[in-house]
């Protein structure tokens, strides 16, 4: 058990990690993840990414 949450956690960060260098993720592993998500905290995601993509755009 103990290595499981290691690993775990390691995919918690890396995911991110990835996300952040890539700057995209494949549209079927989004899509395979919005739809697990509760419909509240895909309208989160979604108006954090027009907030983040607003505020990159003004600083080009």
């Amino acid at each position: 058990m103990k290595n499981y949450l290691i690993s775990e956690a390691i995919g918690d960060i890396a995911g991110p990690m990835a996300y952040a260098y890539y700057k995209k993720m494949p549209d079927a592993l989004v899509y395979q993840a919005l739809k697990k998500l509760p419909e509240w905290i895909v309208d989160v995601n979604e108006r954090f990414d027009e907030i983040v993509n607003s505020n990159i755009e003004a600083e080009i």
